[in-house]
């Protein structure tokens, strides 16, 4: 068996771990090999970054004002010089990669200089200051040589996991930590609620450096795994841009989770978007639906009228959820439905395409 694939075992083990499989359940470690030749260790990171871009595209589905922002210095609050000591760029990079003219990005230097000139040209839109840290780094907190086992524990929205894996090659285990607050811009209250707390552990292979990950926190859990050429930085990168489709989502209540490949539900934020949603009128409330079923059905366009595809869609998604009764009518009840369960079902489209490309190659 070759390293290569060697170490692709070890990073799917490992992040079997993180996602707490039970420990004394042993994956089929055929299938493993066989997941690693068909994807390799460079591909899951890619998943996740388009979700900036997809929040700007959710962004457009809302009619809200501009949101203007700025950003306060975001440094390295930690004693170590292993992490970047000031990540301000990544930030406003991951805001600007947003793409959407509604989320307006200010410098904070010439905020600071003038901010008179500032709210004059924001007038009566919001303005809101993002401030934040790298508040943790715990490097190496496990390592493990060859047929050593280690365990990793944690926590994931709220509640603890934890298991034991065996690597069969050099490996450690690290742990950053990045948090997120918004501050009031006119008022200079923090908005009470709004904030990302957010945690990666990166698993490190001593043979070519490929790394694992996991970002665990209030409002994203997702894990994956990237390349030496990819490196640290790229998963830090990772962490701000999900930290930064969080944040808004929750300033501006849209389900950010849908942006995120295999993303969690914010169930605090799916309860205050079900009082919101009651209060939407009906052209609005179809807006939303529409875009959600664009999400996973192709055929279904962004718009606010309940065309014949729409309809049929609605009517085919209640029967496949068991929403009753079989309509084509948009309510409460299939908008909750469609901001939970939108995550699962683009991994599931997903991997049903891979399965299916598998089964050509095999019948070819």
């Amino acid at each position: 068996m070759s390293g290569k694939i060697l170490n692709s075992i070890v990073i799917v083990a490992v992040l079997f771990v993180f996602n707490g499989c039970m420990p004394g359940i042993t994956p089929n470690p055929k299938k493993i090999v066989d997941a690693a030749k068909e994807q390799g260790p460079t591909n899951n990171i890619t998943k996740f970054q388009d979700s900036l871009r997809n929040l700007g595209n959710l962004v457009d589905t809302y009619k809200d004002a501009p949101l203007y922002l700025t950003i306060q210095p975001v440094e390295n609050k930690t004693a170590s010089d292993k992490v970047p000591q000031d990540i301000t760029m990544m930030v406003e990079s991951a805001i600007n990669s947003i793409g959407n003219s509604k989320i307006v990005l200010l410098p904070y230097e010439d905020y600071l200089s003038n901010p008179g000139a500032f709210y004059k040209q924001i007038g009566a839109n919001e303005f809101y200051i993002i401030r934040g840290a790298i508040t943790e780094f715990d490097a190496d907190i496990e390592k493990s040589s060859r047929g050593v086992t280690f365990g990793v524990s944690g926590t994931r929205n709220a509640k603890e996991f934890g298991g034991d894996g065996t690597l069969g090659t050099e490996a450690s285990l690290s742990s950053i930590g990045i948090d997120f607050n918004i501050v009031n811009a006119k008022t200079l209250h923090f908005v009470q609620g709004i904030q990302t707390k957010n945690m990666m552990k990166i698993s490190k292979m001593s043979d070519n450096n490929d790394i694992g990950f996991a970002i665990l926190g209030s409002g994203v859990g997702i894990n994956g795994n990237a390349s030496q050429n990819q490196g640290v930085h790229s998963v830090i990168r990772l962490l701000v841009d999900l930290s930064m489709v969080e944040i808004i989502g929750k300033l501006r209540s849209y389900p950010y989770w849908v942006c995120v490949h295999n993303g969690e539900a914010d169930k605090n934020l799916i309860n205050k978007m079900k009082k919101d949603f009651d209060g939407y009128s009906k052209d609005e409330q179809v807006a939303y639906v529409r875009h959600l079923l664009s999400l996973i059905y192709s055929d279904v366009t962004i718009g606010t009228s309940l065309d014949e595809i729409t309809r049929n869609r609605i009517s085919d998604y209640k029967k496949e959820n068991g929403i009753i009764p079989f309509n084509s009518i948009v309510d409460t009840e299939l908008y909750l439905s469609l901001l939970v369960k939108i995550p699962q079902m683009l991994t599931l489209k997903e991997w049903d395409k891979k399965i299916n490309s598998v089964y050509s190659k095999i019948l070819g």
